[in-house]
Order: structure tokens, then C-alpha cells, then sequence
């Protein structure tokens, strides 16, 4: 037995009454990929009442609200008896969730983001739902990608897309022009439609505070260095005025957004803490694990973080605020803890990318991000997340593939009990980058019935599939050949490191660039094949071109007085290929021009 949706076979879509607006907008959704899949549009109907025939009915069953968000919370759930359906969920985005698992799994739709291709989808005599029972839970509560740099008119699709592929949480960087302001023109209304969470996080204290506000009046709320109040330093930390006024106008901007759920209290990238004496005296002045030139500031940072989300929380007890782990304040504390309305994003930056945080063989610092991730977990009564570097940002464009490793790592966040995570992304780049967010999405759900992936690039095969065409097993070959001759063979590497580069021969990638030169062929035909092997083809150049840079680039430092000139000719010869080879493809979405022209010119 079987529901059968067809243009054969009339079926209702029956909405709870009174349906929410996210919830409204599943069932929507529903109707228009039946349509499109099978040209049939089922009725969409509000209540129960007077709906006899074959019906697919959707219904959220919302708990009692919890201070911490609960992991499980967009679980869903369908069950299937002859020609009547069920699909329930906990949170409407768990129903809207549910619906594109649905579709994937019964009707063969792929959720390509637009950036890449259309959405493919097959052409079906009718959507089928056999009888039984199949669920959906997330392993982590909070699944969110922050903008980098903006948003703007591109951000709705990429949001459509999120949906689809289980991402249920939208943090805004504030440390660019007008981007709240873009928040309100391109963001609120997409996330509020789907039921996904919106907030206010990243190096957010220069937006509580800003210094070409307040420096002039008030030097004193800002960092002492060197003998001097500077603007473009951190807070003065230990001063009560300063926890006031930004309690005050993260208050004022709670009640003024009340879609917010939270906003965070991050420091500004990088240092420059306050050498006063009353900060200096709230933590022994000894060297952190970071680096030896860089004193701990953990619990001198969580005393502000809690001093102003008490004062928030005793006007708005349902708020949150976020603090973050991270360079010199990454180590756990040691007598502060975070209140229980704090939630800790986890940084574990200049992590290593070849291995998972939890891996014996890496050298770098990944075993002591490990040790300190379950410590903060000990730590922290709220949430804890990790600000994940896995959508490779700061390492040039390159394609140096990390799927293999995401298993392995995503099991350990679970284990250890991380409730969510954020990541960065790049437009620029998403093509070079995309296969670790479609591997993610994947890892971030337990699904019944579906056997675990060893490996990253096991999840890939119908993203393959949706983007490759034709060209799909030659890709799969593609990319299994350069992780297994190039990245599994290589060093221990991460953020802005780009001496396993060398190793990028033509010799080296032969396999690989043999398989991408295959795919090619198969791709001739097929437009949209064509051109995501081209974006490969031209990372996969840009790869070869570095590398031989960075070998210039070693010769130099090796080279005597006399071979000195022509060994920096060479150099700079090199570096420019690179600039030149990043301008021509500018407007393809495989690098970032900027970023490469300056690392490479300076």
C-alpha cells in the first residue's frame, strides 16, 4: 500500500488551522515540487474537516519552551498507511525540513544551491509514499553560516538553499557597512518564512560600542596600550561603565528586533587587550598557551561577558548572548563560568585541516583544541558551539579537499556534546568549497535507516550526480584521486599556510588531472555539466600555478648572493601567473581575486 500523488490520483495537503506562516509555507513547498515533479498540484487544504480522500496532513507538535535549545528540536517524522500520511515535527522548520527529505527521498530531487545550477529534478508519473516510517533528527541544535563579507540581493536563494539542506540558524557580521541595514532589506523576511533563527554575532563589541561614538567623550571605556587609550583596541574590560553601556544597547536593539535571538559580545579580531591596572590585576599575567607574547585573558573576558548578560538577563530573561574561545582566550577558564544564558562558541583556529581535532597522528594543534573543547563543554552550564573553519576561507581558494576528515570530526563534536556550530562562507569561492557544506548538511542529521559514511566523499555521489551529469563518476574519480595522491600523502597544514603546496606537481596530480580531463569529454554535451567541471578545471589550475610559486618562493630563501636576483625573478614571475590566472576568472564563483592578488603582491 502506498500514497500516490499524480495527476491521476487527487490528494489533499492538509494544513493544521490556523496554519503559521512557516508552516503554511511547508505545505506550499510541498505542492509546488509535487507539481513540478509530477504536474500534479494537490489541493492544500486548513483543518481536518470534510477531507475524505488520499491526504498528506502536516502538524507541529511544540513543546514547553527551554532556556537551552533542545538538540533533537527539528526532528521530524512521516508515517505512511495506505492512502492517508502523516508528517509531524516539533518546530515548523522541522516540518519544512521534513517536506524537502521527502521530496529527496521518494521523489529524487537534489537541492543544488543556485550559485552552482537549477535544481534538478526528474520528471515522475506520480510521487509515492509506501507505507511505513521514517524519521529525521539533528545531532546539533544550532546549524547556522555567517556572511563574509555582505549581504545583499544573492542572500534570499542562499538562504532557500539552506533550508533545504537542513542549515536552520542565519548569523549576521556586523563589522561590515550597512549590513544590518541589508539584514532588513534581504534577510528577515526569507529566514521568518522558513521558521529559521536570526542573530547578531561575530566581533560585535565594536557595534555596542563604537569608538567614533564614544572614544572622544569617554577614552577611558577603551583599551590602554602602551601608555595610551586607543580607539582600534579592545574595551576597557574591567571598567563597570563600560558593561553598563553595552548592556544598555543590547537591551535597546533586543526590544527593538524581536526576531533576534541573540546576539554576542565577541572582542575584536585579534589582541589588544587593556594593560591598566585594574585588568591586568582580575588574572595572573602569565604567558597562554596561543603564544608566549600574549597573556591569558580568558576569565578576564568572561567577567565582562557575564557582568552584561546579567544586566540583560534581569530585563529580558528569555535573551542570549554569545562569547567566543579564541586566540589568547581560547584556553577554558579557570574560576569564571559562563552564566547559564551565555552561550560559548568554541574557535579552533589555526586548526589543523588534514586531520579531525581528535586525530593522534596530526603535530599541529588539534589534540589540545580537543582537550580544551570537552573542558569548556564541562564549563558551560548553556550552549556550547564551535565556530567551524571547514568552509576553508583564508587558504587561498585552493582545492585542497578536507571531506574525508568531516566524519571523523563531526562524530567528535557529537560525542563530546556540542549543540550547534557556525560557519563562514565566500561567494567568490563556493564552487571550490561547496562539496564540505553539502558533506555538513549530511553529518548535521541522523536519518533511520541510512547507513554511516566512513568517508566525506561517500555522502557526495547524488551531489555529483546533480551537478556532473554525465560527467559524474569521472568527477568522483576526480576528486578521490587528489585526495589520496596529494592531500592524504602531505603535511599537516591550516589557516594561511601554504607550503604543502610544493608537492603540487604535474606530476603529482597526473591521476587527478587525468580523470578531470576525462570528465571534460563527457561533459561536451551538457551545458550545465560543462561548465561546474570548468570551475573545477580552474582551481585545479590555480593549485599547480601556487604551487609553483611557493617553490619559487623556497628556492629564493635557499639561494646564495649570487643566484638571489634570478631566483626572485622567478619568483615574482610565478606570483604574477597566479594574479593573472585569478583576474581571468574573476566572475566564475571558484576564487577570490582580492585575497589573492594581496597575499600574492605583498
Amino acid at each position: 500500500m502506498s500514497l500516490r500523488i499524480s495527476t491521476e490520483s487527487p490528494c489533499a495537503v492538509v494544513l493544521p488551522p490556523a496554519a503559521a506562516r512557516p508552516v503554511r509555507f511547508a505545505g506550499e513547498q510541498l505542492r509546488y515540487y509535487a507539481a513540478l515533479l509530477t504536474g500534479a498540484r494537490p489541493a492544500l487544504v486548513e483543518g481536518p474537516e470534510g477531507v475524505t480522500g488520499p491526504c498528506l496532513a502536516l502538524r507541529v507538535e511544540e513543546g514547553p519552551a527551554a532556556p537551552r535549545r533542545a538538540r533533537g528540536a527539528d526532528a521530524a517524522v512521516l508515517r505512511v498507511g495506505g492512502d492517508r500520511a502523516e508528517l509531524a515535527a516539533a518546530t515548523p522548520f522541522g516540518l519544512l525540513h521534513g517536506v524537502y527529505r521527502l521530496l529527496e527521498r521518494f521523489g529524487g530531487a537534489y537541492w543544488l544551491n543556485r550559485w552552482e545550477a537549477d535544481e534538478p529534478l526528474p520528471r515522475l508519473p506520480c510521487l509515492e509514499l509506501p507505507d511505513g516510517e521514517w524519521r529525521w533528527e539533528p545531532r546539533f541544535s544550532c546549524r547556522a553560516f555567517t556572511n563574509y563579507p555582505t549581504i545583499d540581493e544573492q542572500t534570499p536563494d542562499f538562504v532557500d538553499w539552506m533550508a533545504k539542506r537542513g542549515f536552520n540558524h542565519y548569523v549576521v557580521n556586523p563589522a561590515f557597512p550597512d549590513v544590518w541595514q541589508r539584514c532588513g532589506e534581504f534577510l528577515r523576511e526569507p529566514l521568518a518564512l522558513r521558521g529559521m533563527g536570526l542573530s547578531l554575532d561575530h566581533h560585535t563589541l565594536p557595534f555596542w560600542l563604537p569608538p567614533e561614538e564614544h572614544f572622544q567623550a569617554h577614552p577611558e571605556y577603551f583599551a590602554l596600550r602602551d601608555g595610551e587609550r586607543r580607539p582600534d583596541a579592545q574595551l576597557c574590560t574591567s571598567s563597570p561603565d563600560v558593561a553598563r553601556v553595552v548592556a544598555e544597547r543590547v537591551i535597546a536593539f533586543l526590544r527593538d528586533n524581536p526576531d533576534v535571538t541573540e546576539v554576542g559580545l565577541w572582542p575584536r579580531d585579534g589582541y589588544g587587550w587593556c594593560e591598566c591596572e585594574a585588568c591586568c590585576s582580575l588574572e595572573p599575567q602569565e604567558p597562554s598557551w596561543w603564544s608566549a607574547s600574549l597573556p591569558r585573558r580568558t576569565d578576564t573576558y568572561l567577567r565582562f561577558v557575564n557582568a552584561v548578560a546579567e544586566r540583560v538577563g534581569e530585563e529580558l530573561p528569555r535573551a542570549r548572548l554569545t562569547a567566543l574561545a579564541y586566540v589568547n582566550y581560547v584556553e577554558p577558564p579557570r574560576q569564571v563560568r559562563p552564566l547559564p544564558n551565555v552561550v560559548v562558541y568554541f574557535a579552533p583556529f589555526q586548526r589543523c585541516l588534514l586531520h579531525s581535532l581528535d586525530d593522534p597522528d596530526c603535530v599541529r594543534r588539534n589534540p589540545d583544541y580537543t582537550r580544551f573543547l570537552g573542558q569548556w563543554r564541562d564549563a558551560t552550564p548553556g550552549e556550547l558551539r564551535v565556530f567551524l573553519y571547514v568552509m576553508q576561507i583564508d587558504t587561498l581558494s585552493l582545492p585542497y579537499r578536507i571531506t574525508d576528515m568531516l566524519p571523523a570530526h563531526f562524530d567528535l563534536l557529537a560525542s563530546v556534546g556540542v549543540d550547534g556550530w557556525m560557519m563562514e562562507y565566500v561567494p567568490e569561492e563556493w564552487a571550490t568549497f561547496a562539496a564540505n557544506a553539502y558533506a555538513i548538511s549530511h553529518l548535521a542529521w541522523q536519518e533511520e535507516g541510512r547507513a554511516e559514511a566512513r568517508r566525506g566523499e561517500d555522502f557526495l555521489r547524488p551531489y555529483y550526480a546533480a551537478l556532473y551529469g554525465p560527467a559524474a563518476e569521472e568527477m568522483a574519480a576526480y576528486f578521490r584521486a587528489l585526495i589520496d595522491d596529494f592531500v592524504d600523502g602531505g603535511p599537516c597544514t591550516g589557516h594561511y599556510d601554504l607550503t604543502y603546496t610544493r608537492r603540487a606537481t604535474p606530476g603529482l596530480l597526473r591521476r587527478a588531472l587525468a580523470h578531470l580531463g576525462r570528465a571534460r569529454l563527457e561533459a561536451a554535451d551538457d551545458r550545465a555539466a560543462w561548465r561546474a567541471v570548468t570551475r573545477a578545471q580552474i582551481a585545479a589550475e590555480l593549485l599547480v600555478r601556487v604551487g609553483e610559486w611557493q617553490r619559487a618562493l623556497a628556492a629564493l630563501d635557499e639561494a646564495t648572493d649570487f643566484a638571489r636576483p634570478r631566483r626572485r625573478k622567478l619568483c615574482d614571475e610565478a606570483a604574477e601567473a597566479v594574479v593573472q590566472w585569478a583576474e581571468a576568472h574573476a566572475g566564475d564563483g571558484v576564487l577570490h581575486v582580492g585575497k589573492l592578488r594581496a597575499r600574492l603582491r605583498a
